[in-house]
């Protein structure tokens, strides 16, 4: 991987340095996801292998969804809800760019996870 991406562990070993984005391959389990959120800059999913239901909210909450398949991607910009479920019954493998090296840690819509959010930086 490229950077740490949205998670804050900009210091973990295992990635390679990133100056200007961050790349990952994520792998989600049927009926799993991401809670929505946002982040100070751009986020593109690509996905490679499976189907990925992937939503954004409009400025008075309204959500849209769309399902990717392997090889479409979106683009989610800066500041705006944003997260993604797998509701397939297969596995789903996709990419994740973030448009900085070093991304602020994502900011959660729901406010219980926005006060758990940095609680995973403790074990690094």
């Amino acid at each position: 991987f490229i950077g740490a991406g949205g998670s804050g562990k900009h210091a973990d070993p295992s990635v390679i340095p990133a100056k200007n984005f961050t790349l990952s391959i994520m792998y989600v389990e049927p009926g799993q996801g991401n809670a929505a959120h946002t982040h100070e800059v751009e986020e593109c999913f690509f996905v490679l292998e499976g189907y990925l239901d992937v939503f954004v909210e409009d400025e008075s909450g309204k959500r849209i969804t769309t399902r990717l398949g392997p090889w479409e991607c979106i683009s989610c910009p800066a500041g705006v809800i944003h997260g993604y479920q797998n509701d397939s019954l297969e596995p789903v493998y996709f990419q994740v760019m973030l448009g900085r090296g070093k991304p602020e840690t994502m900011g959660y819509a729901d406010e219980d996870l926005y006060k758990r959010r940095d609680a995973h930086l403790k074990a690094v």
